[in-house]
């Protein structure tokens, strides 16, 4: 199961055997959004995406399941990180330019590119 779709991607992008992978706005960093209710427990993710610093907690996510909990939403998070890794193993294995060209990242296993 892919974390999300920049993993989709790179995978994509990795097995098409692409000679060159530049990666954008992948600033990664949605777990510092995360937040629990101190009285319902419901956790919530924000809505400061895509350099957006204004918060919003996003509305009912899931219909008729139950809300994802602290625990899954972070090993969500984790789960992406280690694909990305993996990837990144992946593309230099094949000797595959991986190359993270965001602003700003927390992604640390794809090189920046700066020489």
């Amino acid at each position: 199961i892919y974390a999300n779709v920049l993993v989709l991607s790179l995978y994509y992008s990795v097995m098409s055997q692409y000679k060159d992978i530049s990666v954008y706005g992948a600033d990664f960093d949605v777990f510092k959004q995360l937040q629990t209710d101190q009285i319902t427990n419901y956790v919530y993710s924000g809505g400061a995406h895509f350099y957006d610093n204004s918060y919003n907690p996003e509305p009912k996510k899931y219909i008729n399941r139950p809300n994802k909990m602290m625990h899954e939403r972070l090993e969500q998070s984790q789960n992406a990180f280690f694909q990305i890794y993996i990837l990144a193993l992946l593309a230099k294995k094949r000797k595959i330019s991986l190359t993270n060209k965001s602003s700003f990242s927390l992604i640390d296993s794809i090189d920046r590119g700066l020489d």
